[in-house]
């Protein structure tokens, strides 16, 4: 889709005022967290408003899928390449994906509208992980829920890329460790538990952060992180693919430690990452292929 398309497109969203978000599927407590449907508005639960150095600073970008209208988070790692979770990139054509930068979606979209097309990009490439989906989708069993976009361009001035955390550091990551989370997704989200529909959804398209959130255990693998989220404070629909951060004992510094895979559907229980230090080689060698 060219430039001109999409903004016919956000145009359209902004009229009506809605980011799509997506009704868990009663028949199944485990949900990825993805935005994508009916629902109207999506944000971290129990968190703040993050401010754009915030998001500047650690790389933080959302995903709008316009084959489903359904939005997720994702980190930069390169200079045109975004770090996010597998079930995110379902499209059909790399094309589809496109990457904003920003606060608040609203706000990119009324940019767009007043000609100002800076703040979004479109994406040319994208890699899933090979065995994404082979689990059980289960809470306690890996999913390869992980994947890499390219997009067209480079991003605005001011981003960087995000610190990323090596199997090194996955020594400080153990049952009763904090974590920070951030995403796009909603901060307000309940449904009916005799028909499965949605009663409350609310707090679409803005970035924010939640800090203190406990690690309940880690795959022997490396590769899945489940969080505890029975405090009313954690991730939900549309903070999929959006990153943990943990924080190095010694050097003080926060690392990406995951990116949100799935948990249950009301959001208020656990939730499970695909730990990123699991698959250090696997962004290496798909990072290459994609520069490429």
């Amino acid at each position: 889709m060219n430039a001109t398309a999409f903004l016919k497109l956000m145009l359209g969203m902004s009229l009506l005022a809605v980011l799509a978000s997506c009704a868990p599927d009663s028949n199944n407590d485990v949900q990825s967290y993805q935005n994508s449907g009916e629902l109207e508005q999506a944000s971290i639960v129990g968190g703040i408003s993050a401010t754009l150095s915030y998001a500047q600073q650690n790389g933080i970008v959302g995903i709008y899928d316009q084959s489903i209208g359904g939005t997720c988070t994702g980190s930069l790692i390169g200079p045109n390449l975004v770090l996010t979770a597998a079930h995110c990139v379902k499209a059909k054509s790399p094309e589809s994906l496109v990457i904003f930068f920003g606060t608040e979606f609203r706000e990119v979209v009324k940019q767009s509208r007043n000609g100002d097309r800076s703040n979004f990009r479109i994406a040319t490439k994208t890699v899933r992980h090979e065995h994404y989906g082979s689990g059980e989708n289960r809470l306690d069993i890996s999913n390869n829920d992980i994947a890499l976009i390219q997009f067209k361009g480079t991003a605005p001035a001011g981003f960087q890329l995000a610190r990323m955390a090596s199997t090194q550091l996955s020594h400080a990551l153990h049952a009763g460790s904090e974590v920070s989370l951030a995403g796009y997704g909603l901060n307000q989200f309940k449904k009916s538990p005799l028909t499965g529909k949605t009663l409350m959804s609310e707090g679409s398209g803005t970035l924010r952060k939640v800090d203190n959130i406990k690690v309940l255990s880690l795959l022997d693998s490396g590769e899945e992180v489940t969080f505890d989220q029975s405090q009313g404070r954690g991730a939900c629909h549309g903070d999929s693919g959006g990153p943990a951060y943990m924080t190095d004992p010694a050097s003080k510094t926060s690392f990406v430690i995951g990116v949100t895979s799935r948990g249950n559907g009301n959001c208020d229980r656990v939730v499970v990452y695909t730990a990123i230090m699991g698959y250090e080689q696997w962004i290496a060698e798909k990072t290459a292929a994609l520069m490429q």
